[in-house]
């Protein structure tokens, strides 16, 4: 499958230097030119066309800055990298609507793009992890063909992670909640795009919020297509930056779909294991199962759990520890209150797990791990040392119950 990838870019990559170094040939194919980092600063300026076509924009929410203290660590100090979120000044939060929005897919380079009046790319509506604004592939794209039509009302509902949980729950379905205060209904739309629709946690979640199946439109299966009504909403400027209230949103949405009651704590203690998985596994495990299970904890893979038995036992937790892994997405059922550790290599500091436990008001403390291997940080297998779990597990837990 890479190798077909790999030949599929090199094609592009090759009918692309073709037609963009002709600027007749650029324009005789309607290559994209401009690129605007910020939605509202584009409709600011050329308010009075855009209105005139039918663009609307409203904005969502203010900017007024959150402080959140540094978490606990049992064995050092939180990452340098983490301080950026200690004081943090969200960005625009927005709803726009575009009619005749044309949008280009490019999966074979993890990219796609949303097409404003003009032929300019709201980057920041859809922006991608792997490339900078400049650098979009989407501004390049060429022989897109026809466009397949999308009659009606359409919402975005993507971004160039969606096959991955977290992104899936904190990132693509908090857009949701933007329209919804920005007072649209979802039943009120006849498509939902996105780009992928693989995994089950998509169709469960989706089942949960009350959109059907028959609603979404893959737009992977087609490269170029227009929407007579778009809708689309603003992304977070950093992994991790969630809003409170759309956590509260996707969370409240899957409890109530399964039927989940109650704010207190449960009193349940449970460890989100990876040792099935091929990476970030912890490889003194011998170590360390016997003290998890003299403290009372169940040893749970999430990934082979249901969003209702996911949704319900974090919802039944009173104590959660696992290793940074997709699996903590699931800290948004948690009840506040709830004791959370995280083991996080000591090389690699990714701090969205804070971000959420602080958000939904759970008592997070981090652990820090040695490294395993010779992998890169992000991927590498964690040595634990048993004393720091050991006294934490006493100080929190007490003897097993």
């Amino acid at each position: 499958m890479k190798i077909l990838q790999k030949a599929r870019i090199r094609f592009l990559e090759t009918s692309e230097r073709f037609v963009l170094a002709d600027p007749a040939r650029r324009k005789r194919w309607g290559v994209p030119r401009v690129i605007e980092t910020s939605t509202p600063r584009w409709f600011r300026a050329n308010r009075a066309e855009l209105e005139a076509s039918g663009v609307r924009l409203r904005m969502v929410g203010d900017r007024a800055p959150i402080h959140t203290a540094l978490p606990r660590c049992l064995n050092g100090t939180p990452s340098p990298t983490w301080s950026w979120a200690v004081d943090w000044t969200p960005q625009d939060r927005f709803c726009l609507e575009l009619p005749d929005a044309r949008l280009i897919f490019e999966p074979w380079r993890c990219s796609s793009a949303v097409l404003a009046p003009g032929g300019a790319i709201l980057h920041d509506v859809l922006p991608i992890f792997f490339h900078q604004a400049r650098t979009h592939p989407a501004r390049s794209a060429v022989r897109l063909g026809e466009p397949v039509r999308l009659p009606g009302k359409s919402f975005l509902l993507l971004n160039d992670a969606n096959s991955n949980f977290y992104h899936w729950m904190c990132d693509v379905l908090p857009r949701l909640e933007i329209a919804r205060r920005a007072g649209h209904r979802l039943e009120d739309f006849d498509w939902f795009i996105t780009d992928e629709l693989s995994q089950a946690f998509h169709r469960e979640t989706l089942a949960a919020l009350g959109i059907p199946e028959a609603k979404i439109f893959v737009g992977t299966r087609h490269r170029f297509i227009t929407a007579e009504h778009l809708v689309a909403t603003s992304l977070y400027d950093k992994s991790g930056m969630v809003h409170r209230e759309s956590l509260a949103f996707v969370a409240d949405a899957m409890r109530a779909r399964f039927g989940i009651e109650g704010d207190a704590p449960g009193s349940r203690r449970i460890f989100v294991s990876r040792q099935e998985g091929y990476y970030r596994r912890i490889v003194n495990w011998g170590d360390i199962e016997p003290l998890l299970r003299e403290h009372g904890f169940e040893v749970v893979a999430s990934e082979r759990l249901g969003m209702d038995q996911q949704t319900r036992l974090f919802s039944e937790a009173g104590h959660v520890i696992a290793g940074h892994g997709a699996g903590l997405t699931n800290l948004m059922f948690c009840r506040p209150g709830t004791r959370v550790l995280e083991m996080l290599h000591e090389k690699w500091g990714h701090s969205m797990y804070w971000l959420t436990a602080a958000k939904r008001g759970l008592d997070y403390t981090l652990m820090k791990t040695e490294p395993a291997g010779k992998r890169k940080a992000e991927i590498d297998d964690m040595l634990v040392d048993p004393e720091p779990l050991r006294a934490y597990l006493e100080q929190t837990c007490g003897p097993r119950p």
